[in-house]
């Protein structure tokens, strides 16, 4: 009742989803502990005889590996696994399962210049979809020596080094397939629920693999509310984005690296992960999702409130803030010789690169981009500031090394424009350490 009273509510969700190999996450009708099938597949090739029971293998561990001829990067994964087979062929079998009838697959295969690996491959599959139905392959179910099912997931654990955790008794803590996730991509992930309700939400949530790397800009003018969420981004990406304002949806200052200042930060996770780090576990620990809902009428405030969740967020997630902080520093400044002379040289609308390695490359920047290029590109702590007010794009021939200012501003020239060593204020992205956290 309350609920529905309450029209405009502010929702900071810190929805840290954990995969946890659970029954309740499962769609399969084949669970992780069960017996394996035992059905007699049909349709069968590169194997002894055209049919096989998935008993046939015990004593080995078994990985089924569904694909179809519709996917380019289950077909790219052939010769690992046919390498996979011969390195361990007495202790693991591999069996490739795919719905598609073998004249479809034979087919495919001559018309792509595909070779298949030599694996047992089940064809016009219906049976193992049954037992273990999906909605996107590749997909793999791995089946210990005993038969029992051991885990339903993602191709990534296809390596030497799992598989022989794998046989030495040391099963990994694989990361579960969850083809039941009723994902709605046209919906934010809590408008599938009852924060319908709201006229503000945001939420936070954990890796998902299930959903692609994306992000969503809508203005929706029905419903009036303005949707902006990115998936599966790194902290670091999710402060470019919430602090561009002047600059989106082109590139953000702040990636230039040299821009963002760490103060008693330890930054290891936020770059790369360790060395012996498993990168599906960097990316559940590092990569996160930001959902956000607001009226539309509030749509120009959308950075100043994914600022405000982003600092939440990291006090509680990290022990960080970020804030803002003008200092004065050395550095160039790019400025109008003259008055009105985007009148004459700046009626370029199309903006495209064309760069060959070696030699000059003509780019078509409007001067804050140019800035910004020639900062990503000038070195350690050099940094540059637009001081045109001009947007428009103008071509630009440059040789690869831009650190050479003469050469720039001869370039520059034609269009009345001069790269000088001045003193301005700069602003740069301070993350530091949340007081008493």
């Amino acid at each position: 009742m309350y609920l529905y009273r309450w029209r405009y509510i502010f929702l900071l969700v810190g929805l840290l989803l954990q995969v946890e190999p659970s029954r309740r996450l499962f769609a399969q009708q084949r669970l992780i502990g069960d017996s394996a099938p035992e059905h007699s597949l049909n349709n069968v090739v590169n194997y002894d005889g055209n049919s096989l029971q998935l008993s046939d293998f015990r004593g080995k561990v078994v990985l089924l590996d569904f694909w179809s001829i519709g996917c380019p990067s289950c077909i790219a994964a052939f010769p690992k696994l046919d390498s996979l087979q011969r390195r361990f062929d007495k202790e693991l079998q591999i069996v490739l399962v795919t719905s598609n009838k073998l004249d479809a697959v034979k087919a495919y295969m001559k018309a792509s210049k595909y070779k298949l690996p030599n694996l047992p491959l089940v064809t016009g599959d219906k049976i193992l979809k049954e037992a273990f139905p999906y909605k996107m392959v590749p997909m793999q179910v791995w089946i210990d020596e005993k038969g029992k099912i051991r885990a339903i997931t993602n191709p990534w654990y296809a390596t030497e080094v799992v598989i022989e955790q794998m046989l030495a008794g040391n099963w990994p803590d694989m990361e579960v397939r969850r083809d039941n996730l009723q994902y709605d991509k046209s919906k934010l992930l809590g408008e599938q629920s009852l924060l319908d309700l709201a006229d503000y939400a945001s939420s936070f949530s954990r890796f998902v693999p299930e959903i692609p790397a994306h992000m969503i800009l809508e203005k929706d003018s029905v419903r009036k509310v303005s949707k902006k969420a990115f998936y599966n981004k790194s902290i670091l990406s999710l402060l470019q984005t919430a602090y561009s304002k002047r600059t989106f949806p082109n590139p953000s200052q702040y990636r230039n690296i040299e821009r963002i200042r760490f103060e008693g930060v330890d930054t290891a996770d936020w770059f790369d992960r360790k060395a012996d780090e498993h990168y599906e576990e960097w990316r559940r620990r590092n990569l996160f999702s930001y959902e956000l809902k607001i009226p539309l009428e509030k749509d120009s405030l959308w950075f100043d409130f994914m600022q405000a969740d982003l600092n939440r967020f990291l006090a509680l997630e990290y022990g960080v803030t970020a804030k803002l902080e003008e200092e004065e520093v050395i550095g160039m400044i790019l400025v109008k010789l003259k008055e009105d002379i985007e009148k004459n040289n700046f009626d370029y609308a199309v903006r495209r690169r064309r760069e060959v390695k070696g030699q000059p490359f003509r780019t078509y920047l409007n001067p804050e981009e140019l800035t910004f290029f020639l900062e990503q590109n000038a070195g350690k702590n050099v940094f540059f500031l637009n001081d045109t007010g001009i947007r428009k794009y103008f071509p630009i021939v440059l040789k690869n090394d831009v650190s050479d200012l003469k050469h720039i501003n001869e370039a520059l020239a034609p269009y009345g424009l001069h790269l000088k060593k001045g003193k301005f204020k700069l602003e740069r992205l301070v993350i530091s350490k949340v007081v008493d956290h």
